[in-house]
């Protein structure tokens, strides 16, 4: 008969044959010695060899046990590395639906209940915990909180709140598309910078044509300025004069010439322009022409761009200017 084992049962030491009690010492030796052999090779088969390959083997799934390790205890303390776990399912005493974990100051893997709604997640004493959330009340002129952002309309008409009754801030945006209400005629208190301007400057009145820089200093572009300018005829004594003004689109002025005999006249005369800034006219004997110009302005300077026509004696025209903004 062969061993049971490992296939279906264990030996039992019903070993010897018990047919007949005729039964020859030799045949119950024989017998004997068989079946434990069969067993010996069953137990091999079952361990395995050294390094076995065979999976089915002791040997072979205890193969990463080394010389001083030992088999994992279920209540044991002991250290496991290097290990990765795939799937796990873990049991921290009454685990439920959205648990956190985390370590504790003992060093334990310990389990936090999920909270409740509205709560959020705090640090208390070190370790996590679920507080209420702080609600937000709406922000007012003295109270921080809630604000909400100003629509163009909201802008335009000066709203203080909004909708949900929190105070209005304005963004860019909204003020981009918005009809601007501050023009400035309700402001009070403010320290701007200087918002007016005049000097005096001169210029040959047989200068050629060209361009005249002005500094007005206002640190900004000017709403509008004022050119004031007179000039003698040398030999006769008569006064040129030109008042004009520049608002950033149109130049005008008006301009004149007093009585002047060394013409030959002793009818004044006068004009005005649409075009131009500044008329200067000489009409004396050996000079009958004219420095006009026209005027441009930035951040920075008024440019006086002169055109010189016919013959303007050297004198110097003087120049006032102003410059408001």
């Amino acid at each position: 008969m062969s061993t049971p084992y490992p296939a279906t049962s264990l030996d039992t030491t019903t070993t010897l044959p018990t047919e007949s009690a005729s039964t020859v010492l030799a045949t119950n030796h024989v017998i004997a010695h068989t079946n434990l052999a069969d067993a010996v090779i069953a137990l091999e088969t079952k361990v395995g060899v050294d390094s076995s390959a065979v999976t089915t083997t002791h040997d072979y799934k205890l193969g990463e046990i080394l010389t001083t390790d030992k088999a994992v205890g279920k209540t044991a303390t002991q250290t496991l590395t290097n290990k990765t776990l795939t799937s796990p399912v873990i049991n921290v005493t009454s685990d439920a639906t959205g648990d956190l974990y985390y370590r504790n100051a003992g060093g334990l893997f310990t389990r936090l209940p999920i909270g409740t709604a509205s709560q959020i997640l705090n640090v208390t004493g070190g370790i996590p915990a679920w507080r209420a959330e702080t609600a937000l009340a709406d922000a007012s002129t003295t109270v921080k909180g809630v604000v909400e952002a100003a629509t163009s309309a909201e802008v335009t008409a000066g709203t203080a709140t909004g909708a949900t009754g929190a105070v209005l801030v304005v963004t860019p945006d909204a003020l981009a598309s918005s009809t601007p209400v501050f023009d400035g005629t309700g402001l009070t208190g403010l320290a701007l910078t200087t918002l007016f301007a005049n000097g005096v400057t001169t210029r040959a009145g047989d200068t050629a044509s060209g361009d005249q820089t002005i500094a007005h200093g206002l640190a900004r572009t000017p709403k509008k300025i004022r050119i004031v300018i007179t000039k003698t005829n040398t030999t006769s004594g008569g006064l040129v004069s030109s008042v004009g003004t520049y608002n950033g689109t149109t130049n005008s002025c008006v301009y004149g010439v007093g009585y002047d005999n060394g013409n030959g006249s002793a009818a004044p005369q006068s004009g005005n322009s649409a075009t131009q800034v500044a008329y200067v006219q000489q009409t004396e004997a050996g000079a009958t022409g004219t420095q006009v110009a026209v005027a441009t302005f930035d951040g920075t300077n008024i440019t006086l761009t002169w055109t010189k026509s016919g013959t303007v004696h050297a004198s110097n025209m003087n120049i006032m200017w102003e410059a408001e903004a």
